[in-house]
């Protein structure tokens, strides 16, 4: 009898280990467990591949073209191609980056 009910026991236990974890790793595949990575983005420095302003644009970050737009705090209105931004924080798939340098009190 000790056999059965141990048996039981270990067969509800497996039963509940299956359904209670694979429905969460798929959960947090759903809804993004990658939110880790996004958040070691900022930070980091990426290239302008299409003007970025507060509303649009394009930068290059480890090889992969991200959407973009300036930070509500940007000194400037506008980045251009081939400028260096630094990735303040990541909202969905856009990246909201601000000027490299304080471009706005550059020499020409």
């Amino acid at each position: 009898m000790k056999k059965v009910v141990g048996f039981f026991t270990d067969a509800i236990a497996i039963i509940g280990a299956v359904v209670f974890k694979f429905p969460s790793k798929t959960f947090d595949t759903i809804v993004g467990s990658n939110k880790d990575e996004y958040l070691e983005l900022a930070g980091n420095r990426a290239i302008v591949t299409e003007s970025v302003t507060k509303h649009s644009g394009k930068v290059r970050y480890s090889g992969s073209d991200w959407r973009a737009r300036l930070t509500a705090d940007a000194t400037c209105e506008r980045i251009d191609c081939g400028c260096t931004v630094i990735i303040e924080s990541v909202s969905g798939n856009v990246l909201s980056v601000k000027p490299h340098r304080d471009i706005s009190t550059e020499k020409p």
